[in-house]
């Protein structure tokens, strides 16, 4: 769709005033953003207080009026999440393993984590770039497309591959973030 500038700014304002239920989003996000800024401002316990419970009031009456509506979006975030796990395209494949890179480089450098933490996470992370180096040597050996993930997932070799890779990297991140959790709840105490 090839507009110019000031059509697409007069689509957007269109679209954002064509209705009654667009209005009042409108305006309840100005509200809100008012109260964040106010809060800014005077910094008062009081006005986080009240915008938390506003915020929470408001979230619970839309998921109530749209509860149809709201199960459809959380079950489609979650059918995206589970495809990008477990049927990453080839692009989100290579940044899920140089974060595994990248997370091994940061773990050497840590002198405040624990020696199993450290293990476990060199067994891990490693072991994730090791399935990668696999499903490359694979797909060469095979004559592979890696731009046609229907190709991939059509060899079972492949499949399994990136499969095995994108749970044991998604566990390692699940372990990170309940393992950084409760570090924190423990410096509070």
């Amino acid at each position: 769709m090839d507009l110019s500038l000031i059509d697409k700014l007069i689509l957007f304002f269109k679209m954002n005033f064509s209705s009654f239920l667009a209005i009042e989003e409108f305006i309840i996000f100005l509200l809100i953003l008012v109260f964040l800024l106010y809060n800014e401002k005077v910094q008062n316990k009081n006005v986080r207080l009240g915008l938390s419970f506003f915020l929470l009031f408001l979230f619970s009456l839309l998921t109530f009026l749209y509860k149809k509506d709201a199960l459809y979006i959380l079950t489609e975030i979650g059918k995206i999440i589970l495809n990008t796990f477990y049927f990453p395209n080839l692009i989100f494949y290579i940044f899920t393993v140089f974060c595994s890179f990248l997370l091994l480089v940061w773990m050497m450098f840590q002198k405040d984590k624990k020696k199993w933490d450290k293990i476990l996470s060199y067994v891990v992370l490693s072991f994730h770039i090791y399935l990668f180096a696999q499903f490359i040597s694979q797909g060469l050996a095979n004559n592979l497309s890696f731009s046609t993930p229907a190709k991939i997932y059509k060899h079972d070799s492949l499949f399994v591959i990136v499969q095995m890779s994108q749970i044991l990297f998604l566990l390692y991140v699940i372990y990170r973030l309940v393992l950084s959790f409760v570090d924190r709840k423990l410096k509070k105490k």
